[in-house]
């Protein structure tokens, strides 16, 4: 069965949203989704509907951790899941104690769907 889901996603990269978004039509997900990367799109973008929130770790102009600040500032209680590259456990501690769903790295995405659901 076909699942719909509004994403949106904080990426500097379009192939990284691109990338996120094939890993969840994989999992059987049809998401619609708005790709940001500055701290005025994603507040702009909170203004609509969203499922869920995908966020690139090493995003230069909004980090994963500034992007929890905004939402938790607009009291919107949408799941995050943070995606990066090799980082210390330190780090993946602290974004999930700031708030976020989840944390998988880019040589897992394909767990993307499971983590989702």
């Amino acid at each position: 069965m076909l699942i719909p889901l509004r994403v949106l996603i904080i990426a500097d990269k379009v192939a990284d949203a691109v990338r996120f978004v094939e890993e969840l039509r994989q999992s059987n997900y049809v998401p619609s989704f708005e790709r940001v990367a500055t701290p005025t799109s994603f507040r702009l973008a909170l203004a609509q509907k969203w499922e869920l929130i995908l966020a690139a770790y090493e995003s230069a102009n909004l980090g994963t951790l500034a992007a929890l600040d905004l939402l938790h500032e607009t009291g919107e209680d949408i799941p995050f899941i943070a995606i990066s590259g090799p980082v210390p456990e330190k780090s993946v501690l602290e974004v999930l104690k700031a708030g976020a769903a989840g944390h998988i790295t880019r040589d897992q995405l394909s767990r993307l769907g499971v983590t989702v659901g």
